[in-house]
């Protein structure tokens, strides 16, 4: 079987959340450790503006503050900001996806990838697109709303059919 369909930005922005979903949570918790940092220096330089009786560089430590917070307020910002700065930097471009009985194989912008059956994890569907997870982080995208029902339902039979389990839908 073989599909040939365009990627775009909103395809390379469910492969990068479902891609880097274990690093969230470190990144998060280093986000508002840093941001604790930051605002405990911000309260200390307050602390001692006050306590020395200079009114306007406490002003200007709780403008900072203030500053600091605005910009940096939630984590889930950044993270999407992230995730799109990256799917963006990508061309949309034209993938060439087919399966057989070595393995699945997908070619994009003149690379071409080759994952023998032994390798596949398991697949799932997030967003409308198939995601086919390999090795130990790695998956391939493919868009579900450019395939036809039959395609679908092929696509389906041949990953049941070589044993790759199913995750459940999202």
């Amino acid at each position: 079987m073989e599909i040939s369909f365009q990627v775009n930005a909103e395809d390379y922005k469910v492969y990068y959340e479902e891609s880097w979903a274990k690093q969230k949570r470190s990144q998060c918790a280093d986000f508002y450790y840093e941001a604790l940092w930051y605002l405990a220096l911000f309260g200390l330089g307050a602390y001692c503006s006050i306590k020395h009786g200079e009114l306007y560089v406490t002003c200007a430590f709780v403008v900072f503050a203030t500053f600091y917070l605005k910009q940096n307020w939630s984590f889930e910002r950044r993270w999407r900001a992230q995730v799109e700065h990256f799917a963006n930097a990508i061309p949309e471009h034209l993938s060439h996806f087919s399966i057989d009985d070595s393995g699945i194989s997908q070619r994009t912008l003149g690379i071409e990838l080759r994952v023998p059956w032994s390798e596949v994890r398991h697949h799932t569907v997030r967003k409308d697109r198939l995601l086919v997870h390999f090795s130990f982080d790695r998956l391939l995208v493919v868009p579900l709303q450019v395939l036809s029902a039959s395609q679908r339902a092929e696509l389906i039979n041949m990953l049941e059919s070589h044993k790759v389990k199913k995750l459940e839908d999202q």
